[in-house]
């Protein structure tokens, strides 16, 4: 089935419908289907691939989406090539097998929003201790972002510049309790205001390796990140404002896909007969949520007061190269900011 571009006046029905205060789970419409999920930087842009060749970009701030060719190493298929990431103005595409052999090559291409003009990313990765190289999976005007796996296969974080080349975080990290990514800025890194910090992975026993930081968000002057508890398989996910050590509890147990960005918090619970997607709002303090079958392959996204879910209800498998197939839905989160 040929996959659909989201209709402009679905959009705009999404985009003027007013939020509802009492509500606590918004209303999803299919509005597209995709190659890939759609991903989101949360405050500027959201992209999806509707065909293997053509990728379809959402503004936050409103007016005509945009639709993309893709590089031709890039078009997406089973084997990884695809659409990666949006930010600071471009998109990074994954083309492992395109590239594999050349020397000097990432695997990866960055494309301008703006012009189309797209930039293959040179340069030697380093292998983990699982013997793979780092995975990206953000960008910005400056930089890439993704994790390094070591032997107990825990996510070091890894960013690169790719405009200069300049790679941090592997080995050792120069990021402190104190530091966060900033992939638009030219070290890639920011300092965040006090009293916010970043917590420790619990350590593995003859690990060896520098600690991981548990994932945080920073938006000055709001922090959400981890806080260990006694369990440390149940760490706390908590809000804090700068200036302030008082810290407001937004989920306790197991949490994944955090995300942030346009004022808004996301992230996905996962429980023994569910997955929740939840929105956060940090201007209001309205808490939206949406459940879904526990063995769902979801994906999470929000842009402008919307918030996407990108699902799947099978993976093809062997040598079939077509690609998968991806259901986007939208709703109506919160008032667009």
């Amino acid at each position: 089935m040929r996959p659909l571009a989201i209709p402009a006046g679905v959009l705009l029905v999404l985009a003027l419908a007013p939020a509802a205060p009492a509500a606590t789970r918004p209303a999803f419409k299919v509005v597209a289907t995709s190659v890939v999920p759609l991903v989101s930087d949360g405050a500027s842009a959201a992209a999806y691939m509707p065909t293997a060749d053509t990728v379809r970009v959402i503004r936050a701030r409103g007016g005509a989406g945009v639709t993309i060719v893709a590089p031709p190493p890039c078009v997406a298929s089973i084997r990884g090539e695809g659409l990666r990431a949006v930010g600071g103005g471009y998109l990074l595409y994954a083309c492992p097998q395109a590239f594999a052999g050349q020397p000097a090559s990432t695997g990866y291409v960055v494309q301008s929003i703006a012009t189309g003009e797209a930039r293959r990313v040179t340069g030697t990765l380093p292998i983990g201790d699982s013997g793979s190289p780092p995975t990206l999976d953000a960008v910005g005007s400056v930089g890439l972002g993704g994790t390094i796996s070591n032997h107990h296969g825990d996510g070091f974080p890894f960013d690169l510049n790719w405009h200069t080349g300049m790679q941090i975080g592997w080995p050792q990290s120069p990021l402190s309790d104190r530091g966060i990514r900033d992939l638009d800025r030219p070290g890639l890194t920011r300092r965040m205001c006090a009293p916010l910090r970043r917590t420790l992975q619990p350590a593995v026993l003859g690990d060896t390796q520098p600690g991981v930081f548990r994932p945080y968000l920073y938006s000055r002057p709001w922090g959400v990140g981890f806080v260990a508890t006694r369990s440390d398989r149940r760490p706390r996910l908590v809000l804090q404002r700068c200036g302030s050590t008082r810290r407001t509890t937004l989920a306790a147990g197991p949490v994944s896909q955090l995300g942030g960005g346009g004022g808004v918090v996301t992230w996905v619970s996962v429980g023994p007969k569910r997955l929740a997607l939840h929105a956060y709002s940090l201007a209001t303090r309205r808490h939206k949520v949406s459940t879904t079958a526990p063995d769902a392959n979801l994906r999470a996204g929000h842009l402008g007061g919307l918030l996407f879910r990108s699902t799947i209800a099978t993976r093809v498998g062997g040598g079939d190269l077509t690609p998968l197939t991806w259901t986007i839905e939208a709703a109506r989160a919160f008032a667009n900011r």
